[in-house]
């Protein structure tokens, strides 16, 4: 990745009922705030005007194409560790999706996930 040139990074936080929004701004290995607000009440909105909201605001902070970053609360999601043997390898990712397949009770493109490995060492 270039240092030099400028990225934009998004985050947004559910927080009570708010939805906190944090924008910055990556260069030059660098990191400086653009710009930081809350959305007050959004977790009571329908999803339409959720959508409206969130349009409002990629529009207004140009955030097409960015990367971006969604916390959410322990209560909104379950989060489960897998021990895989290391013979997965090159095949972790079909395997982490195959776990989501059989063991989730929602269609699997409802779901956001992520995974992250470390190689365990043998101690003597």
């Amino acid at each position: 990745m270039n240092s030099f040139v400028p990225k934009s990074i998004a985050g947004f936080e559910v927080v009570g009922d708010d939805l906190r929004v944090t924008l910055l701004r990556l260069a030059f290995k660098k990191r400086s705030l653009v710009s930081s607000f809350v959305i007050e009440g959004f977790v009571g909105m329908n999803i339409d005007e959720q959508k409206t909201v969130l349009k409002k605001v990629a529009e207004r902070h140009h955030l097409q194409g960015i990367r971006a970053f969604l916390s959410l609360p322990t209560s909104s999601g379950i989060i489960r560790s897998l021990d895989l043997p290391p013979e997965v390898g090159e095949n972790l990712r079909s395997t982490v999706e195959l776990q989501i397949e059989s063991l989730s009770p929602w269609p699997k493109d409802e779901i956001y996930w992520d995974m992250s490995s470390k190689n365990v060492t043998k101690s003597l």
